[in-house]
């Protein structure tokens, strides 16, 4: 993965025992994404991979958290290389790479999921509720 700005600031939220997360970083250091940023899937199946793919609908105005996933957590979604590094002006993203932001964690019989950009932003390609299915493994 390409991390131009992996500098790691701090250590993981241990009280999140149910994920395993190596470690975070902040990747977007205005606190701005603008709308139209693709996140791309990492489930290593071309139909959901294609399918799946997010797409900010608004902007998202919270500083962000890249979460880099540990020994027993798989990524399944990041920021498409150097998508963040688009637009101009007060439009102009501040990050190169591709930070991750969703982990799965197998939990016993179960698995977590932990995204860290809430996902009521992340609607433009209208595709969040086909996300759920997968996730919920729901037919339809």
């Amino acid at each position: 993965m390409d991390n131009a700005q992996s500098e790691n600031i701090g250590p993981p939220d241990t009280t999140w025992t149910f994920t395993d997360i190596d470690s975070s970083y902040v990747y977007s250091a205005t606190g701005r994404i603008f709308p139209g940023i693709n996140i791309v899937p990492v489930w290593e199946d071309t139909m959901l991979d294609t399918t799946l793919i997010l797409q900010t609908g608004k902007t998202v105005p919270d500083k962000l958290y890249a979460i880099l996933p540990g020994s027993s957590s798989t990524l399944r979604y990041h920021f498409a290389h150097d998508s963040l590094d688009t637009g101009v002006g007060r439009y102009k993203s501040d990050y190169k790479g591709t930070p991750p932001i969703m982990i799965e964690t197998p939990i016993g019989d179960g698995t977590s999921y932990y995204f860290s950009v809430p996902l009521y932003f992340l609607n433009g390609n209208e595709n969040i509720d086909d996300l759920f299915r997968h996730i919920f493994e729901i037919d339809g």
